[in-house]
């Protein structure tokens, strides 16, 4: 019997979601070291807007169970909506760097 088996599909599916949702955070996390070294403004630009986002997150995370749930679902959606937002600005920002950079002429 696997640990998991008595978990419920809602809970499998959470499960997943946030996975899912922690492997693009990573990813994000990814490009915007990336860009540190192609665009260094834009970096800086970009990364503090993603440590505010984090550390407003984590504040909300620390006092989530004392809201009711239908304020929990629309600050959840608010953090999601945010949290692909910038990344969406990083990966834009990194392919156009690096687009920029393969266009150069010497």
């Amino acid at each position: 019997m696997t640990p998991h088996s008595s978990d419920s599909p809602q809970q499998t599916e959470h499960s997943a979601k946030y996975n899912q949702e922690n492997e693009n955070l990573k990813r994000c996390q990814a490009q915007l070291e990336a860009l540190k070294t192609m665009n260094q403004p834009d970096y800086n630009r970009l990364n503090n807007s993603f440590i505010y986002l984090m550390t407003s997150a984590a504040q909300y995370s620390g006092m989530r169970k004392n809201v009711d749930a239908n304020t929990q679902d629309t600050v959840d959606s608010l953090y999601h909506y945010r949290a692909n937002l910038i990344c969406s600005k990083i990966a834009q920002t990194l392919m156009d760097s690096l687009a920029s950079k393969g266009e150069a002429h010497p």
